[in-house]
């Protein structure tokens, strides 16, 4: 009942401020309006955002670094650069990824090896064309300009429409986020481990109200240690703890390589997706990737594994030949848990 009446609500708001605007429709630019529409809406709801469409199946993808190398990309081959992939596909209920930086008011290219991504507003629009639509800010440089860069950040990727969740620093209702599927909705937490004690309280009370309002629960977390192959004992315990706490899937970025997949109680673990859109180059595990394909309906209940790499496309990736995916999968699943090796070597797996 209560996702119906929120539904409802959201369609009249959408109806009368704005005539007719169909939500998850990727658009060129924004129309002024509209976006005055989104700030209204998403203050009105508390920043809980609802996408609605008429697809069953959500992508997640790992870390998104559109600074340093990747602008310099950008301005010399074109914006729409890193986005080739895009191109080829079908639209999807939603695209998720983790945006790892920052978009200060005063922009700055970021000179090589310096770790403060700064990324310019005017790189959003192509994100937001590919389309990525929803971003998390749970990570470790949403910060990296001082007291004010997540809320200029968090001001900016708005601004373009982008359902934004996850925090820097703590927990909070700004942490979550809804997508609408054809029969049912996901419950999106963003949350960020590293350098900070986890408040799971805090956290079981967001699950909590996740779990209440929607048929599928992801986390999507911040964690790890760069380059490891597989997680480390911290992660399998905030894993554990969450998955004990309600999340039904958990899906997690920082490492900048693809690490083990694990089963807890029923609950899937993908540790690391590894870097999506980076400017890391030194290894090819650094620039390989997995993008997911979860979909979620009366008829089917799986994750579809889809390797990708930029080894021959700089910061541009693309999806892997088959053989190439092949010889991924094998060597993901003899890191990965003995009860889900044949699964991952078909890359699709059951929820």
């Amino acid at each position: 009942m209560i996702k119906f009446i929120v539904s409802c609500l959201l369609l009249l708001a959408v109806v009368s401020s704005a005539g007719l605007f169909i939500l998850g429709l990727t658009v060129p630019q924004l129309p002024t309006s509209a976006a005055g529409f989104f700030d209204n809406t998403r203050a009105f709801f508390d920043r809980l955002t609802i996408t609605e469409t008429e697809k069953s199946t959500v992508v997640f993808v790992g870390d998104i670094m559109l600074a340093r190398n990747v602008e310099q990309l950008m301005i010399r081959e074109g914006g729409g650069y890193p986005f080739a992939l895009f191109e080829e596909l079908s639209p999807y209920a939603a695209i998720v990824g983790n945006f790892e930086a920052s978009v200060p008011k005063a922009h700055t290219p970021t000179p090589v090896r310096q770790l403060a991504f700064s990324v310019p507003s005017t790189s959003l629009p192509y994100l937001y064309q590919a389309p990525v639509t929803h971003v998390s800010l749970a990570n470790n440089h949403t910060d990296d300009f001082g007291s004010t860069s997540y809320k200029d950040t968090l001001r900016a990727l708005d601004e373009v429409g982008f359902n934004t969740f996850g925090r820097p620093d703590a927990v909070s209702r700004g942490s979550v986020s809804y997508i609408q599927l054809d029969e049912g909705v996901l419950g999106l937490i963003g949350i960020h481990t590293l350098g900070q004690e986890l408040d799971f309280e805090v956290i079981g009370e967001q699950v909590e109200v996740l779990r209440a309002a929607s048929d599928i629960t992801v986390a999507y977390v911040h964690w790890g240690e760069e380059y490891a192959p597989t997680h480390s004992q911290r992660q399998r315990e905030v894993a554990e703890t969450l998955v004990n706490l309600g999340v039904d899937l958990i899906i997690g970025h920082h490492p900048h390589v693809v690490q083990d997949i694990e089963i807890y109680k029923g609950s899937l673990i993908f540790y690391s997706l590894g870097n999506f859109i980076f400017d890391q180059y030194f290894s090819d595990e650094v620039q390989h990737g997995l993008w997911l394909e979860l979909t979620f309906s009366d008829d089917e209940r799986s994750v579809r594994l889809r390797p990708v790499t930029s080894v021959e496309t700089p910061s541009q990736p693309q999806f892997m030949s088959e053989s190439e995916a092949e010889m991924f999968l094998k060597d993901l699943a003899q890191r990965s848990d003995l009860g889900l090796q044949t699964q991952i070597m078909t890359g699709i797996l059951s929820l």
